[in-house]
């Protein structure tokens, strides 16, 4: 386990930029702008995976242009030191207990999750804050999520010995946001004892380029995170098969643009969502398909050499087959690549050629949903047309699909 820790932390571990600089006009009137309280929050649901349910809303900041805009953190924050910073997580706060006491009374009772910088664990005013804030109103502070973000270190030590039990005093949930970035840690995420965590966009939006990356993330960081009782939630779920390959993958909640972008308290209340009927055994698109062939591949390596397990594994509907089948390519090199690996599991689960077979469909498969391009995937309702049944035949075997990795793109206190 430690191992796997370790490869992973390894290959999520990216550098963040450098920091804006701005003009001192522009300093000054971001921060006269936050003195007169001209913020908006808004908020992005965060459905659960498996009933499609609204489990929580994640508030976010943004300055009034007072012209129909508005100004992003990416922008104001460079402009911010640690007084501002305190006044916008107090602002924040207050907005944010207010919309979901208006969005109570006009039926819809969610729960919020907030950004609390790291320096909140170095910095008792917040902890003051918090506490003040949420006696004002009469919301359960279960309803309340403070998700820690990856900006800078924490003394994980001192927080779990002096503050972080007075934040768990408050009744609040506690989530470790981005997973992936900064100075995330697999090990801090069980040492300050949060109840949820975020795996980073960064790691999920670069799928329909790199999608074997992006999926393998998301189910071995799911299933670590499961494995110390803690819930995982997908951010940068951007597309149709995105949502599918997470539900598939395991993961508990999801957010994104495919699901719905931030908006105001207002739209929220109006806001309905078609459910997702996800079925893993009869995915929808490719994304989803390479999620089944993720588990089912993890399934047969479970088997090992007990033969009565591998023939249930096998006997079960099988995800994939049921997508090349819907879509029409059983017949392509794609499909003539999903029947061998199905016969080598049965003769010869682990070997050489079982392991030769399982990265010959891989790549077939990455090579598929890289030539469909981002956000294709929505139209795979019915058997593909002839173009797209031709398409893999012309696949070669040594085909890639590599792309770097992005950066962290700015620094982020309330997003």
């Amino acid at each position: 386990m430690k191992q796997v820790r370790a490869a992973l932390e390894a290959a999520i571990a990216h550098s963040t930029g450098p920091g804006r600089v701005l003009s001192y006009s522009t300093r000054s009137a971001y921060r006269e702008a936050l003195g007169r309280g001209d913020l908006v929050m808004l908020y992005q649901p965060v459905i659960d995976l498996r009933t499609d349910a609204l489990v929580k809303v994640e508030a976010l900041a943004r300055l009034d242009g007072h012209d129909g805009t508005y100004i992003s953190p990416g922008d104001f924050l460079p402009a911010f030191g640690e007084h501002e910073l305190r006044q916008l997580f107090a602002l924040g706060l207050r907005r944010t207990l207010l919309d979901l006491q208006d969005l109570s009374a006009a039926g819809l009772t969610t729960s919020a999750a907030i950004n609390l910088p790291t320096q909140a664990f170095a910095d008792m005013e917040y902890l003051n804050i918090a506490r003040e804030t949420l006696r004002e109103f009469p919301i359960e502070p279960e309803r309340i999520t403070f998700e820690l973000l990856e900006t800078g270190e924490i003394d994980t030590k001192q927080a779990r010995a002096q503050l972080l039990p007075l934040w768990k005093a408050l009744g609040v949930k506690l989530a470790q946001d981005d997973l992936g970035s900064g100075y995330s840690s697999l090990a801090r995420m069980e040492q300050l004892g949060v109840d949820d965590v975020k795996i980073d966009h960064s790691l999920v939006t670069t799928a329909a380029q790199a999608p074997h990356k992006a999926l393998h993330f998301i189910y071995n960081l799911t299933h670590l995170a499961h494995d110390v009782g803690i819930r995982a939630t997908v951010e940068g779920l951007e597309s149709e098969g995105l949502i599918e390959a997470a539900s598939i993958l395991g993961a508990d909640f999801g957010q994104g643009y495919a699901i719905a972008r931030p908006m105001t308290a207002r739209d929220l209340a109006r806001w309905r969502r078609t459910p997702l009927a996800i079925e893993p055994r009869h995915p929808r698109t490719a994304l989803g398909a390479y999620a089944t062939m993720i588990m089912r591949d993890a399934l047969v390596g479970l088997a090992g050499p007990r033969p009565e397990f591998l023939k249930t594994i096998l006997a079960e509907p099988c995800g994939l087959g049921s997508y090349l089948h819907t879509q029409g390519l059983e017949n392509t090199v794609l499909g003539g690549a999903h029947a061998h690996l199905r016969e080598c599991a049965q003769n010869c689960a682990g070997s050489l050629r079982y392991l030769e077979a399982r990265r010959t469909l891989e790549r077939l498969l990455r090579d598929h949903i890289t030539q469909q391009g981002p956000g294709s995937e929505a139209q795979e309702k019915g058997p593909a047309s002839d173009a797209g049944r031709r398409a893999p035949q012309t696949m070669t075997r040594e085909a890639r699909a590599v792309v770097p990795r992005s950066g962290r793109r700015g620094h982020r206190t309330m997003h």
